[in-house]
């Protein structure tokens, strides 16, 4: 485990006025990948869409933000790891360091995070390159704190809406468990729709939340 990687003074002094590229991560596999810093800190983003940019990802910034002050979770699961927003969020927003386990397809991504996440960071995670749709039901360990951002691109996988997904998440959640859903906007009607449908079945009292371009389901289990 090696991590923190750092910039010249130029470079972080440069990403002020303009998103400095750092790595540029071609297919396969898809979408083309590109690393930036913006305001000192990493963006990992696709042509259309974020997928990490540290404590200022606003979709769950707002997301743990909201949750209960008192809520103090042990463990973390993080489905769709990318650069560890999530993580990092939980650290300097909340103060909270829970043990953690992200779970990220793509093995481009997860070398990145080995080589630029704070090597104090990746030293309370264990971050496994796996398909988070298969991995739920194989693995027996619950958590206090579920997070799914799940999207290739601005892609949700529809395995995501699929009644096995959510009632597994569900079975991995302690009691008082909290889990957080992020859904893009900008996705396709009809399989927002069905996603809506199944979710609302297989979580009774789901609240929801737009915050930028996304929306956050929150659940949190009896």
């Amino acid at each position: 485990m090696k991590g923190g990687a750092t910039f010249s003074r130029w470079t972080r002094m440069r990403s002020h006025w303009q998103d400095v590229l750092i790595e540029s991560l071609e297919p396969p596999p898809s979408p083309p990948l590109e690393l930036y810093l913006r305001n000192e800190k990493l963006m990992l983003a696709s042509p259309d869409a974020i997928y990490s940019l540290e404590d200022d990802y606003l979709s769950y910034a707002e997301a743990l933000r909201r949750l209960p002050a008192d809520f103090v979770p042990a463990s973390l699961l993080v489905l769709g790891f990318g650069l560890g927003s999530i993580p990092i969020i939980m650290d300097r927003k909340r103060k909270q360091r829970p043990r953690i386990t992200g779970i990220e397809l793509d093995p481009r991504i997860v070398d990145l995070a080995n080589r630029y996440l704070p090597a104090d960071l990746l030293s309370r995670i264990e971050l496994i390159c796996a398909d988070a749709l298969e991995w739920v039901h194989q693995h027996k360990a619950t958590y206090d704190l579920i997070a799914v951002d799940l999207f290739i691109d601005t892609i949700v996988p529809s395995g995501c809406s699929l009644p096995e997904f959510q009632i597994r998440l569900r079975e991995i959640l302690n009691p008082g468990g909290i889990l957080l859903f992020s859904r893009l906007n900008m996705e396709n009607k009809q399989e927002r729709t069905a996603f809506d449908r199944m979710v609302r079945q297989q979580f009774p009292g789901l609240q929801q939340f737009e915050v930028g371009g996304n929306t956050i389901y929150q659940w949190q289990a009896a």
